[in-house]
């Protein structure tokens, strides 16, 4: 006959869990805890995928809008201070094309060197020593800004009042010809460079690395959005 002390240890040892139970529940736990993991981070790199391309949208009807107010013409990649535009704007710094489009997508402030809109930053971008609310441009535009003196030409970034602007309809291919690209961090600066030429692009399109590169960011799983100049945006 059992007595009580023997009954309550029978129904703990039935009901108890032992050591190779709790550490197996401890393991599922962790791999389910990993699982989550992975699946929020990917759907958060989606979503960051998914502003990009929003922003990039937006810039390309910027854009557009720019040269359809603007007899059909882009933007200069660049103006320069020291230029005679640039002496006639009253700049202090370069005024990017970025800052062009300001009557399309507003500045963060009312000054010509006032950051670019909030379009005109990634959300997965890394800048050293910047934060997602000081980082200036993370996009830089194509050769396609610049002004092509001739058919071997590479165009000059700096714009001057003698510098014709680039016809949008001059664009041989616009459904395949990039207009703006994901950029790098350029050195020391919150910003990537404003533009970049078709030999530097075709540089690192080239690298056998993406990590090599030196002004294309392929941010988003090995892949780097961009909009053409037909105004779509697609990813390479």
């Amino acid at each position: 006959m059992r007595t009580p002390h023997s009954l309550s240890q029978s129904r703990f040892s039935r009901h108890a869990f032992s050591m190779v139970e709790l550490l197996v529940a401890t393991a599922i736990m962790g791999v389910l805890a990993a699982l989550l993991m992975s699946g929020l981070s990917g759907l958060t790199n989606k979503g960051k995928k998914a502003k990009c391309v929003s922003n990039l949208r937006q810039i390309g009807v910027g854009l557009m809008t720019y040269a359809a107010e603007n007899n059909g013409d882009l933007p200069w990649a660049t103006v320069k201070p020291d230029t005679d535009l640039g002496v006639s704007l009253g700049l202090t710094a370069d005024y990017m094309w970025s800052k062009q489009v300001g009557p399309y997508l507003p500045q963060r402030g009312q000054s010509l060197t006032a950051q670019q809109n909030e379009v005109f930053v990634c959300p997965s971008a890394r800048y050293t020593g910047y934060s997602a609310k000081t980082i200036s441009s993370t996009y830089n535009s194509s050769s396609t800004l610049f002004y092509f003196t001739s058919s071997s030409s590479l165009g000059a970034a700096g714009a001057d009042l003698s510098t014709p602007k680039r016809k949008l309809a001059s664009v041989e291919n616009p459904t395949r010809t990039i207009l703006v690209a994901e950029g790098k961090q350029s050195a020391g600066g919150g910003a990537c460079a404003s533009s970049v030429r078709w030999d530097q692009a075709l540089a690192d399109l080239q690298k056998a690395a993406q990590n090599q590169t030196t002004y294309l960011d392929y941010r988003h799983d090995g892949t780097m959005n961009v909009t053409y100049a037909d105004g779509h945006v697609g990813s390479v």
